[in-house]
């Protein structure tokens, strides 16, 4: 079980989080995919996804965490952004352990790396749950470049 599956378990519990990490020394690290998709006002935005199954080019099932962040790919990379309830117009953070049961996080922030040879894009993130607990971690996503369906 990866560190990431331990913490929605304890999550989905209603369990007291004191800190989720997912160590360098823990194999495999969780699933991550960037996905394009759009911003409220139908702009580009990209969704990092993590799970504990495959990332595909698509939304995937829960239980999963996303990052959303309303800027295109290219105004992504190489930068870090926080989002929180105040910021909505940037983009936000959520963790969902099952469907229809998404639950915002009080915070999230992500630092993009730039763009692999091989679609890929290293990120770091963390999740301020809302009841206090903190989810964090480094991953290699991989960037899905099918484009959304905006408007």
């Amino acid at each position: 079980m990866t560190a990431l599956a331990a913490c929605r378990r304890s999550f989905a519990a209603g369990l007291v989080i004191l800190a989720c990490e997912t160590p360098s020394d823990v194999a495999p690290p969780p699933y991550a995919a960037l996905l394009q998709t759009c911003a409220p006002w139908d702009g580009p935005a990209v969704a990092l996804f993590l799970t504990d199954v495959p990332a595909a080019a698509s939304y995937p099932p829960p239980p999963y965490s996303a990052i959303t962040i309303h800027r295109g790919i290219a105004a992504v990379l190489g930068h870090g952004f926080e989002v929180g309830s105040e910021t909505r117009e940037l983009g936000f953070g959520q963790i969902c352990p099952a469907d229809d049961e998404c639950r915002p996080a009080r915070s999230a922030s992500i630092t993009f790396g730039g763009m692999n040879a091989d679609s890929t894009v290293q990120v770091a993130y963390r999740f301020e749950l809302a009841q206090g607990g903190i989810l964090k971690g480094k991953a290699r996503a991989r960037f899905h470049p099918e484009p959304a369906l905006c408007g």
